[in-house]
C-alpha cells in the first residue's frame, strides 16, 4: 500500500476520533459478568424430527438474561424509550481477571476471540431494546480485551458519522 494512501486513512480515522464530542455518545453501560461468553463456541446440539440445531446452554442463558437486565437498567438511567436508530460505531471493553496466567506468557491462550466476544453484548442491545437492530454496529474500532481485577464490560455506542 501507498504511504501517502496509508497516511491519509490514519488521518481520517484520527480525525473521526479526535473530533468525539460528549453528544455524540448516546450510550454507555459497565456491565459485571461471572465469564465473558462466546455465542459461537461450546453449544449444544439437539435434535428433534431428524433435525439437529444449536441450542443455547444454561450458562449462556444465564449470561444473556443477565447482560439483558442489566442493559435495560442503563437504558432506563440513559432515558432510553425508544430503540436507537442510527448508525452505531461501538467500543466494547472486554476486561478479563486471568488475563494472564503465568509470568512467562504474556496472556492467557484459553481466553476467547476479541471477534467472538462482540456477538453477544450486540445481540442483548437488542434484546434489551436499546438498539433497533445489530444490523446498525458499522464499527467495533478502539474494542479491546484487557487485564483487570475482575471480569466485566464496557461498551459505548457512538453516533457513526459515514462521510469518511
Amino acid at each position: 500500500m501507498d504511504s501517502s494512501i496509508l497516511a491519509a486513512l490514519k488521518g481520517r480515522i484520527n480525525d473521526q476520533i479526535f473530533k468525539l464530542t460528549p453528544n455524540q455518545i448516546l450510550f454507555y453501560a459497565k456491565i459485571d459478568v461471572d465469564h465473558h461468553i462466546s455465542k459461537k463456541n461450546n453449544r449444544p446440539i439437539f435434535g428433534r424430527g431428524g433435525k439437529s440445531f444449536l441450542g443455547k446452554s444454561q450458562k449462556l442463558r444465564d449470561a444473556e438474561n443477565s447482560m439483558v437486565l442489566q442493559l435495560r437498567s442503563q437504558g432506563n438511567k440513559y432515558r432510553i424509550i425508544e430503540p436507537i436508530r442510527s448508525d452505531l460505531w461501538c467500543v466494547f471493553l472486554f476486561y478479563f481477571k486471568n488475563y494472564n496466567l503465568r509470568k512467562k506468557e504474556r496472556r492467557n491462550k484459553k481466553l476467547n476471540d476479541l471477534s467472538n466476544l462482540f456477538e453477544l453484548p450486540a445481540d442483548c442491545l437488542q434484546e434489551a431494546k436499546i438498539i433497533e437492530d445489530d444490523g446498525q454496529i458499522q464499527s467495533f474500532d478502539l474494542s479491546r480485551r484487557l487485564p483487570a481485577d475482575h471480569n466485566y464490560l464496557e461498551l459505548f455506542l457512538i453516533s457513526y458519522n459515514n462521510s469518511l
